[in-house]
């Protein structure tokens, strides 16, 4: 049930039977002139689900906004969530991904997406596109049973996973939105590494001092994040020193 859109310029949008990553067609969009344009479709989905939004895309000539990207729509057009990559010039068949939370909603629109917050030229091929629900395991573990955390990938993670979204809640330095978190620059001087671990994989357990909510609105980091992610995010907190 995809359809075309061209939300601006001119583009044409055909089921080509010549270019297939597999199966017998793909979906193609092109311009010559620009456009902002995609292949759409309304799915319904669970409310406050993990979800992963996939495919493959081939470019050819790719230039200008985003070029070829999957996109979510109903997500703020500035954040990355619920958009994957964007694919410019000439690529053969790229696997690109994005992971997103359904929050409260239980439809969304999904872009095979050509251009984006601009116009693109060229053309772009979309063949394989899933949507799948994403479950997370438990991790149980204590702070010492996790391998080794790397401080450089947790602050990666902190300032760009899709789906913890540490940055949206939480200031460091003066960066991020931090409007229901505290912040946490000193966190690593002002508390032991046990207490943030335990702040992670269980938030209720004891509110942060200051903090007004009677109920932690951050999700366990545990069922989020990898045991190999989650301790590269300790390890990135525990830099945070006075």
């Amino acid at each position: 049930q995809w359809t075309s859109k061209i939300y601006k310029g001119s583009a044409v949008h055909a089921a080509d039977k010549a270019v297939a990553r597999t199966g017998k067609s793909s979906l193609r969009i092109s311009s010559g002139a620009g456009a902002d344009a995609s292949w759409l479709t309304e799915i319904k989905v669970e409310p406050n689900t993990n979800y992963r939004l996939s495919g493959w895309i081939k470019t050819k000539g790719v230039a200008g906004a985003n070029g070829g990207l999957l996109n979510v729509h109903g997500f703020p057009a500035q954040g990355t969530e619920g958009r994957t990559r964007g694919l410019r010039k000439n690529n053969d068949w790229t696997f690109v991904e994005t992971e997103f939370n359904s929050g409260r909603k239980t439809q969304f629109s999904f872009n095979a997406l050509y251009g984006g917050w601009g116009t693109s030229t060229g053309t772009v091929w979309y063949d394989d596109l899933a949507l799948q629900t994403v479950e997370y395991a438990t991790v149980t573990e204590s702070a010492a049973d996790l391998s080794k955390g790397d401080a450089h990938r947790g602050e990666t993670i902190f300032n760009t996973h899709q789906v913890a979204a540490c940055i949206r809640c939480h200031k460091v330095d003066g960066r991020g939105e931090g409007i229901i978190g505290p912040a946490l620059d000193g966190i690593a001087t002002r508390k032991s590494s046990d207490y943030i671990y335990e702040s992670l994989i269980n938030p209720g357990a004891v509110m942060a001092e200051g903090f007004p909510a009677q109920v932690s609105p951050m999700p366990p980091m545990g069922v989020l994040l990898k045991p190999q992610e989650l301790a590269d995010v300790m390890a990135y907190l525990m830099t945070l020193q006075e």
